[in-house]
């Protein structure tokens, strides 16, 4: 049993591990984050050209991208204004 406990533990840290961390720079002047993956959603934060995020997933539908702002918040930014 304890064995078995051991073996998942690995594998559960090996999982983890393999998932890479996804970065998009900013390359619009400026660029809206909105609170949800749609321009009809309120504009929380607004990124300028450079500015580096962190994905944290990307949008079912359309081209968004959920990332992760300086302060820990999360929004939703358009992938047209990201590379």
């Amino acid at each position: 049993m304890r064995s078995q406990l051991l073996l998942i533990a690995c594998l559960v840290c090996a999982a983890s591990r393999a998932e890479a961390e996804v970065y998009l720079r900013v390359i619009a002047q400026k660029a809206p984050v909105r609170s949800g993956p749609s321009g009809n959603y309120r504009e929380i934060y607004v990124a300028e050209r450079g500015q580096v995020l962190q994905v944290l997933e990307r949008g079912t539908r359309d081209y968004w991208f959920k990332v992760e702002l300086e302060d820990g918040t999360s929004g939703w930014i358009l992938g047209d204004v990201v590379f």
